[in-house]
């Protein structure tokens, strides 16, 4: 199997690429100059590994949430990629390749990824293992202020996430009110955990087609509010 992936939503900027078991990566922390960094990053993945474009099985992306630039930045370059290879495409939520960041560390644990959305909100969600190991949501992908995160879990729980680090003051009451065993603020989406679990989806045949990469913005209107730096 021949995965690569690529992540622009957040402040860092990442591609990785899966041979078989082995990941090669790179990670830079850039913010605005994600679209100078990422093709150059997946040329060179693929030249020190000794593959093309043509080579890969799929193409996997950071499909949101997060920031609106970079969400766009990453399906179009999937999307050109995967038209000029014919190859297949994978998203993958951002939020959950937090959580499993967090549930390779803690896997009885109940994961809240919370991602700084701007304008005094996050993205956020919840998510745990069940009995076959798989990663599951308790509830959908939202967004909005820091007082409406909320968890019903009887597992201890373990927050990730820039949203916990940005609303640290916000988060007190839940802090307070629930039972959480470890916090991993400065943590970062990454291109290396969005290929981890392409690999589930491409075994599954989860695949779309290189138009379908679109970004997952959780915001309506985000793209009419120009006036928001990302």
């Amino acid at each position: 199997m021949k995965l690569l992936a690529i992540d622009t939503s957040t402040e860092a900027c990442s591609a990785a690429l899966l041979i078989d078991d082995e990941i090669d990566t790179k990670f830079e922390l850039a913010p605005q100059k994600h679209s100078q960094l990422i093709l150059p990053m997946c040329e060179a993945l693929l030249q020190e590994n000794s593959i093309t474009l043509q080579d890969l099985d799929a193409i996997a992306f950071a499909q949101g949430p997060g920031s609106f630039t970079g969400l766009r930045i990453a399906a179009g370059v999937t999307q050109g990629l995967a038209f000029g290879a014919d190859l297949p495409v994978i998203g993958i939520s951002t939020l959950e390749a937090l959580a499993y960041e967090a549930l390779c560390k803690h896997p009885d644990a109940s994961i809240i990824s919370a991602i700084d959305a701007r304008m005094s909100e996050v993205y956020w969600a919840e998510y745990s293992l069940n009995n076959y190991n798989s990663i599951i949501a308790a509830g959908s992908e939202q967004v909005g202020k820091p007082d409406v995160v909320f968890s019903q879990s009887k597992r201890e729980i373990v927050t990730i996430g820039s949203g916990w680090k940005v609303y640290k003051e916000d988060f007190v009451a839940f802090v307070k009110t629930h039972n959480i065993i470890q916090s991993y603020p400065d943590a970062l989406p990454s291109a290396k955990l969005i290929v981890q679990l392409a690999v589930k989806k491409w075994l599954n045949k989860e695949l779309k087609k290189a138009e379908e990469a679109l970004p997952v913005y959780l915001r309506n209107n985000v793209a009419k509010k120009s006036v928001i730096k990302e």
